[in-house]
């Protein structure tokens, strides 16, 4: 019986994947609403059934095309096609004009950042964005930037949906720290600033509503299970979390130990970073082998895990590539191992 619930059809889609189910993959993308079948994965899993059945010129002109979007399946198409991803970047708008950066809004902003109420400062800043226009959000954020309030700059691209200016979106922030903490260990810093940026968006003071903490969202738990595990000193209260220093340090430890765990992979350490590592290796073992790196990614269960590994990825190949960095979104072992 066909569905018209597309969420349902999309959950079959997901499970023909997540089993190397084709026949099934053919049969549940045919049955997705027009308006679906544009999303970005599921336009890219229609290319990978063209190139199956040797129809390359039409795959690799949906691929083409998908590359000329933003985020996790235009990189993806991008690596497929062997070409690469072109980062397309909006120029930093000019200074913000007196009438933002001096009225009282700001003055409060200001302030609040100087004593680190950086919570309070984001309720301030929201309320100074949300009235202006495109262009005037595109000045505070890149005001925000210049002034190295990181969480601020994101706040406003997001509020403007200024989603090609990268540099107020991305920030290198707290690099310093990412440099120090992830010197001698495995992962690399652009990664763990992926986390960090997917994480918190660069507010140090966040807390969820289950309790972790800080830029790289750590649990009271896994931070004393960590500082055990790696041996570090002076940390006795889970509100250190929220100093960048102390959350930074045992958070690159923590993602180091699950990168570890899973073999230097990031699809894996970030899916365990989000969901725990017991729920990837049941994943391991319902897939057994029999998908690629992009069909493991796309038949994650949970929405949110599938997202943030989606995210995590993509924003490791932003900051790769502000930091001079050129390369695929996938490392070789990544893209060519069995999942």
């Amino acid at each position: 019986m066909r569905s018209n619930s597309t969420s349902l059809v999309e959950r079959r889609v997901r499970m023909a994947l997540g089993t190397g189910d084709r026949k099934g993959l053919n049969t549940w993308l045919a049955r997705l609403p027009m308006e679906a079948k544009e999303k970005d994965e599921w336009r890219y899993w229609q290319a990978d059934l063209l190139m199956e059945r040797g129809r390359d010129d039409e795959a690799k002109e949906i691929l083409h095309a998908l590359m000329q979007q933003r985020g996790f399946y235009p990189m993806v198409a991008a690596q497929r096609l062997g070409e690469e991803y072109t980062f397309r970047i909006d120029k930093a708008p000019g200074n913000a004009s007196p009438a933002l950066t001096q009225g009282p809004e700001m003055a409060r902003v200001r302030e609040l950042m100087y004593w680190n109420m950086d919570n309070t400062a984001r309720s301030e800043w929201a309320n100074l964005v949300t009235s202006r226009t495109t262009d005037e959000k595109a000045q505070l954020a890149r005001y925000a930037f210049d002034n190295h309030w990181w969480d601020l700059s994101v706040q406003a691209t997001i509020a403007g949906k200024l989603w090609d200016h990268l540099e107020e979106r991305f920030p290198l922030a707290y690099k310093d720290l990412f440099d120090r903490y992830t010197s001698g260990k495995d992962i690399p810093q652009s990664y763990a600033m992926a986390i960090a940026r997917q994480e918190s968006a660069w507010n140090p003071k966040v807390r969820s509503p289950v309790g972790a903490s800080g830029l790289m969202q750590i649990m009271p738990g896994t931070a004393t299970h960590t500082v055990k595990m790696f041996n570090i000193p002076g940390y006795s209260s889970p509100s250190q979390l929220l100093d960048p220093d102390t959350n930074i340090n045992i958070g690159t430890s923590y993602l180091q130990y699950v990168y570890q765990q899973f073999g230097n992979n990031r699809i894996f350490a970030s899916a365990a970073y989000n969901a725990g590592p017991g729920r990837v290796r049941t994943w391991l073992g319902n897939s057994a082998g029999r998908i690629d790196a992009v069909a493991f990614v796309e038949s994650i269960p949970f929405s949110e895990t599938r997202g943030y590994v989606k995210n995590v990825l993509a924003y490791d190949a932003y900051y790769r590539y502000f930091m001079g960095q050129k390369d695929t979104l996938m490392s070789d072992a990544e893209w060519q191992r069995r999942y």
